[in-house]
């Protein structure tokens, strides 16, 4: 009997949106983080490939943390370059130097689709 390929025939939509801590204050550099592109971007996926979820951040001179939210269940994902799952399959890719901060979650599911937020924390 021949197996049913329907997997490969799902997306999965995820959607990911940029977002500030404390919204209005500034840095003590006097200007605040800024996110590039879009506030919201929906992201389709075939299941079993890898979404990739990408965040830009610029005046980010204090180095605040970046984290990655997944909103289903308030779940921090990822801080910096910290992961804060048992599941393997979320990591953050960082570049030293550059303005990207970019969620990867391999091995795509029904289960992952959703809400997922890229957040700077300042103060």
């Amino acid at each position: 009997m021949k197996t049913d390929r329907v997997l490969y025939e799902l997306f999965l939509l995820l959607i990911y949106s940029c977002s500030m801590i404390k919204p209005g204050q500034t840095n003590q550099a006097g200007s605040m983080p800024i996110f590039e592109g879009s506030e919201t971007t929906n992201l389709t996926a075939h299941i079993g490939s890898t979404a990739i979820l990408s965040c830009k951040i610029r005046n980010n001179e204090n180095k605040n943390p970046v984290s990655w939210i997944r909103l289903r269940d308030w779940h921090i994902l990822t801080t910096d370059q910290s992961t804060f799952t048992n599941d393997e399959r979320f990591h953050v890719i960082h570049q030293p130097q550059t303005s990207d901060w970019t969620l990867a979650i391999k091995f795509i599911t029904k289960r992952d689709e959703g809400v997922y937020v890229c957040q700077v924390e300042y103060s």
